[in-house]
């Protein structure tokens, strides 16, 4: 029997691993709803504008913004697969928006992750623009097949042997949470990672067998293709010409080589413009700029390179983290811990292939140099991440939005293949140290036996990194799905209405009657500090839906009535509107009101909940007959943080002063009353200056009603390290202050001078070390009615 050829060896692995990308990808965009994801409706909306009027849309002439500045390749897919579908309504689509939308964006939960309110005009069978919208989503799971391909054609070029990487670096791609859920939604940066990976396979291509014309021609097609896909796909013309000059120089020497040069880059250059060329050409017209992306930055914004480096540096966690997975507009992160692991498995896989391809494998493994042949193309894999490490950045550098992960994808494939080939290496590596042979780097004598050992355990470490990188993203996969993307955007489920805690039996009404009724409600704790938070557990059992979308309101008030916390959401923490109410729903959901560490303690708080309308003031009635049509729920403790003085903290302003206390005689004044605040400062270097600290008692539009600015009694050069120090204020109610809720805000200004009008500020340093407010706002006062005679 003849024997297969490494190229023709098994493809069933590959066809499993797409197989399971489908699947999985359409669950993403069958979960994910429509619009959610970033940027998705301005992307559907040139669908739409392409499908309606055969035209392009024009950057600034448009009802509604779409992202016109894109190249159109796959918006004219996207319109030719959908313009025959019926009621799509006007192209320029909105959608309602919930106002709550991105509520503490940063913490891993399900609260108002929701940017637009979902209702039944997107439920299976789609119909008009749901259907057409879906459609556009399905043509990007196809691209996302032919990346993850695409991807272990890479590898099977470079590694012809071990057929294995391919299938790793394919799978590391396909179950890769964010390309998944990327694939499943109407974008065009997957479209960008197939072209990005067949220009890279295609440079492999001649990198490794030669100037083969009909691979110039593929590159000069795939070029010109990937440059009516997206802008940043300009930059792979580096990877073509480095991957043109390597091989021309490798075939010839001399006049031979750069003849062999110009006439690839004639074939290559000359299909890409026959291609492209009108895209750039219609820009000029336009915009008077063949890329049109001044008008790009005139319209959404644009930063200075020169001064934003170090932003831009800051921002690289950020990119890293939606490289993986943070789906919608960043809103909904995956835990920390998996964005670190995944930092320390990454740069594991970049130390191996640095390894890999600085020492040949047979110097490293003692096997027979012809085990192994070497290649210059891992070394070109390589310099392909690092060239779209750099695009990446210097996007970054210029754009606000730059700090995607999604941005890397076309880069992506050959990132991949670089990690499972650098996995690779140091799996052979460690096994290795086990070697008996006393020289690792000296070549041992030529063994065929020896060498076929060698061989079937290396194969075999290679098929179980394949399996181990296979299993565990798509495990990976399914984990972000279930436990993350699709509970953000879940409508509560069914609860029993049997044993309640604190049973009550309270209707809330609307003009057209009784709308939902609070069977009880619970606590996640039994008292509260300062900075913690408490969750209250409403149990709820619908009436009717609403005709309008009324607003859940909880508040946190104390002993004075002073509201320490309050919280403001539709119903489902954003995804349950009582426009869409099922009747006879009982369900629970929990509302966390944030104390902020100022909170006044030790006091009772009582929370109260209610619900309201946002476009007139109203409040639903509640049968209880309350006066303010809220529901009072049980007093709660809020109790002090530990610590010697009143009202502990541990505020640092700039790490030149730090408050570590304050209280105040009052918090329930009249006018023309006074106000006693004492604050506690401590330093724990010697400060800059003697700053002036300022204490302001504010009304709306920050307007200053009371005040008292200076530098302490003491100098704050002449404070004692580490020990606290008392600084006394009055500050008058004027006679003449309306009755009402004030802010109080405390703040420390660096200037010589008295007041400190127009001098900078000192800000807040947060627990991670960045700036935040250049002010604190401690508890509210309430200004009461004055006293009548």
């Amino acid at each position: 029997m003849k024997e297969q050829s490494p190229t023709h060896q098994a493809k069933w692995p590959l066809a499993l691993i797409l197989g399971a990308f489908v699947v999985l990808a359409s669950a993403y965009s069958i979960i994910n709803p429509l619009h959610e994801a970033s940027d998705e409706l301005r992307h559907f909306r040139f669908v739409r504008v392409l499908a309606d009027t055969g035209t392009l849309p024009v950057q600034g002439e448009e009802a509604k913004r779409s992202q016109s500045h894109h190249p159109p390749l796959y918006y004219a897919l996207g319109a030719a697969l959908t313009f025959w579908v019926p009621d799509q309504g006007e192209p320029y689509l909105s959608r309602p928006e919930n106002p709550y939308w991105g509520y503490r964006f940063w913490e891993v939960g399900t609260d108002n992750k929701n940017m637009y309110l979902h209702g039944p005009e997107e439920a299976f069978p789609w119909r008009g623009a749901a259907l057409a919208a879906h459609i556009t989503r399905f043509v990007n799971i196809a691209f996302g097949a032919a990346t993850v391909a695409l991807t272990a054609a890479v590898m099977f070029t470079i590694f012809p042997r071990r057929r294995a990487l391919g299938f790793a670096a394919a799978g590391l791609v396909a179950f890769n949470p964010m390309f998944l859920y990327l694939s499943g939604a109407i974008n065009n940066d997957v479209a960008a990672a197939a072209a990005g990976a067949a220009i890279t396979w295609i440079c492999v291509l001649i990198v490794r067998r030669g100037l083969i014309n009909r691979y110039v021609v593929a590159l000069g097609i795939a070029y010109g293709l990937a440059l009516l896909t997206k802008l940043n796909l300009a930059f792979f013309l580096i990877v073509a010409e480095l991957a043109l000059l390597l091989r021309s120089v490798q075939s010839g020497s001399g006049k031979g080589a750069f003849r062999s040069f110009v006439g690839a880059n004639t074939i290559f250059l000359g299909l890409a413009a026959t291609i492209a060329g009108w895209w750039f050409i219609r820009n000029q017209v336009e915009y008077g700029d063949p890329t049109g992306f001044v008008t790009v930055t005139e319209l959404w914004g644009v930063r200075t390179p020169a001064e934003s480096f170090g932003l831009a540096w800051s921002e690289i966690p950020s990119a890293w983290s939606s490289l993986w997975g943070r789906f919608g507009y960043g809103q909904i992160p995956l835990p920390g811990w998996v964005y670190r692991a995944l930092a320390w498995l990454m740069a594991a896989g970049g130390l191996g292939a640095i390894i890999g391809i600085a020492i040949p494998e047979n110097e490293r493994l003692g096997a027979d140099p012809g085990f192994q042949p070497s290649s210059p193309t891992p070394r070109f894999v390589l310099l392909v991440v690092l060239v779209y490490f750099v695009v990446l950045f210097a996007y970054m550098l210029i754009s606000p939005a730059g700090s995607m992960g999604r941005f890397f994808f076309p880069g992506l494939p050959a990132f991949a293949g670089l990690i499972c080939y650098g996995w690779a290496t140091l799996i052979r590596l460690v096994a290795s140290v086990s070697s008996p042979w006393p020289h690792p780097r000296v070549p041992r004598p030529v063994d065929r036996r020896r060498k076929n050992s060698v061989g079937a355990t290396a194969a075999i470490s290679d098929v179980a990194l394949a399996l181990a990188t296979n299993a565990g993203m798509l495990a990976f996969g399914l984990w972000a799905l279930v436990g993350f993307l699709a509970p953000a955007y879940a409508i509560p489920p069914q609860v029993s209405a049997a044993d309640l805690p604190n049973e009550s039996d309270i209707t809330f009404s609307d003009p057209d009657g009784p709308l939902v009724r609070l069977l009880g409600y619970q606590y996640d704790t039994e008292s509260v500090r300062p900075g913690e938070s408490l969750g209250i557990t409403l149990y709820w059992q619908t009436i009717r839906p609403a005709g309008y979308d009324f607003v859940l309101f909880s508040h946190l008030l104390d002993d004075e009535g002073i509201m320490v916390a309050q919280r403001d959401t539709y119903p489902g923490l954003g995804n349950y509107p009582t426009s869409f109410w099922r009747p006879r729903h009982t369900f629970a959901e929990t509302y966390r009101l944030h104390l902020p560490e100022t909170a006044y303690a030790p006091v009772t708080v009582t929370p109260q909940v209610g619900l309201y309308s946002r476009d007139w003031d109203y409040r639903l009635e509640v049968s209880e007959g309350t006066p303010d049509r809220a529901v009072k729920l049980l007093p709660i403790p809020l109790t002090s943080l530990p610590g010697d003085l009143p009202n502990p903290l541990a505020v640092r302003f700039e790490d030149q002063v730090h408050l570590v206390g304050y209280e105040l005689s009052s918090r329930v004044v009249r006018p023309g009353e006074r106000i006693e605040a004492r604050f506690y400062w401590q330093v724990h270097q010697r400060p800059e200056q003697n700053y002036i600290i300022f204490a302001h008692i504010l009304g709306d539009a920050n307007h200053i009603w009371a005040g008292r600015d200076g530098p302490p009694d003491q100098s704050m050069l002449e404070w004692p390290l580490d020990t606290p120090i008392r600084d006394e204020r009055e500050l008058a109610i004027p006679p003449d202050m309306p009755p009402g809720i004030y802010q109080f805000e405390l703040g420390v200004v660096a200037a010589p001078g008295q007041g400190g009008t127009g001098e900078r500020r000192l800000h807040i340093i947060a627990d991670d070390g960045h700036w935040i407010e250049d002010r604190l706002l401690l508890s509210p006062i309430r200004v009461a009615p004055p006293e009548t005679t």
